[in-house]
């Protein structure tokens, strides 16, 4: 196997497909890998990578050294062959897994879950991944023995978006995304970006106001790109000459506690 995609640090890269790897009992039934010397010949990297990538996946609690036989998956953890089995003590609970809690989407979002788990007299437990994909996968196996449905936001589109999300499927644990994840099955919710483009316009827009003016993120972001839309479709629809009287702006915003001070 070789490894071409730079990226990402290769250790990172080897330690990701060895997960898959032991999630999905590719190392069969007694779950022993191959030694550090093979796996090194196997994705061709160097030794160091090789133990930067189970130094990784020991602090994951996904391997298991043993002493004269040799590295082990740790078969304590559920793997993707496997359905969780839900208990009482899991009925009451559900599992919020949240990028971060101090941005105002992300805030508001665990206040809006905080206030209807209240009201079904659920109990809402709550992981914050830090925009780290594989903290976001020790938070899932955590939760998954822990509640009866998982609500998820991640920062990971693509290839980790869709990896995560298969998963769970595989485990027959239910769960909800909370923003769009591209090239996903699963069921999703999402802000109507188009529609509060035109609810922000058609607001201006009851104000008598002859020149507007958009900020927004780069081009080419979806979000940005439908709340653009929205509010640009709006004004014309109100008569307004876009190219004359419509200024935008559109710029790389930071992370989500900064992007009110950015714009």
């Amino acid at each position: 196997m070789i490894i071409e995609d730079t990226s990402e640090k290769l250790y990172n890269q080897v330690a990701e497909d060895i997960r898959n790897k032991i999630l999905t009992q590719s190392y069969g039934p007694d779950g022993r890998l191959p030694n550090f010397k093979d796996l090194a010949d196997t994705y061709n990297v160097s030794m160091s990578t090789i133990k930067k990538a189970m130094q990784i996946l020991s602090e994951q609690n996904l391997i298991i050294a043993r002493v004269g036989r040799g590295t082990f998956a740790n078969t304590s953890i559920p793997t993707t062959g496997r359905t969780v089995t839900r208990t009482k003590a899991t009925a009451d609970n559900i599992g919020l897994l949240v990028r971060d809690i101090d941005g105002p989407y992300f805030s508001g979002i665990y206040k809006g879950l905080g206030d209807s788990a209240k009201a079904l007299d659920k109990r809402l437990i709550v992981t914050v991944s830090v925009d780290d994909h594989h903290q976001e996968d020790l938070m899932y196996r955590m939760l998954m023995d822990q509640v009866e449905g998982i609500l998820v936001t991640t920062t990971r589109k693509s290839l980790y978006g869709v990896t995560i999300f298969d998963k769970l499927l595989k485990l027959n644990l239910p769960f909800v995304i909370l923003h769009d994840v591209y090239d996903t099955p699963s069921f999703c919710f999402d802000v109507d970006n188009y529609q509060g483009g035109r609810l922000a316009a058609e607001r201006l827009l009851t104000r008598n106001i002859t020149k507007f003016a958009a900020i927004v993120g780069e081009i080419g972001y979806r979000v940005d790109d439908m709340r653009l839309k929205g509010f640009v479709d709006a004004l014309r629809d109100g008569g307004v000459n876009i190219d004359e009287d419509c200024f935008v702006l559109r710029s790389s915003l930071g992370a989500e506690a900064t992007a009110f001070d950015e714009g």
